[in-house]
């Protein structure tokens, strides 16, 4: 049935997650969690801003989503969820972008 077993675990916190911003694109990337049916990504804007939930029911390790604005960051926490709830929430990881020097634009 649905309902979690008594007793029952919930799967390992996720681990080895990393990220990177190619091409304008938040890519994350964890290790497979065995015994979870999908994975959850939350986010936080690193100014304290309230965690929100960008991600649900992803079935692969991996996440992708456009990158915050240049001189923006942001920290990503990845949950492995199985029959039995959640797991902790991974190590955050955070993504910078960087202000770009655009030519042609007066400072």
């Amino acid at each position: 049935g649905l309902l979690p077993e008594q007793g029952g675990a919930r799967p390992s916190t996720p681990s080895g997650v990393k990220s990177e911003v190619r091409g304008g694109q938040v890519m994350l990337t964890w290790e497979a969690v065995p015994g979870a049916r999908f994975y959850r990504v939350e986010r936080a804007g690193v100014a304290g801003s309230a965690k929100e939930m960008v991600a649900m029911g992803l079935t692969t390790a991996q996440f992708s989503e456009p990158a915050p604005p240049r001189g923006e960051a942001a920290e990503y926490t990845v949950f492995a969820v199985g029959r039995n709830g959640a797991s902790a929430g991974s190590e955050a990881v955070g993504v910078e972008v960087p202000r770009g020097r655009q030519v042609g634009l007066q400072h």
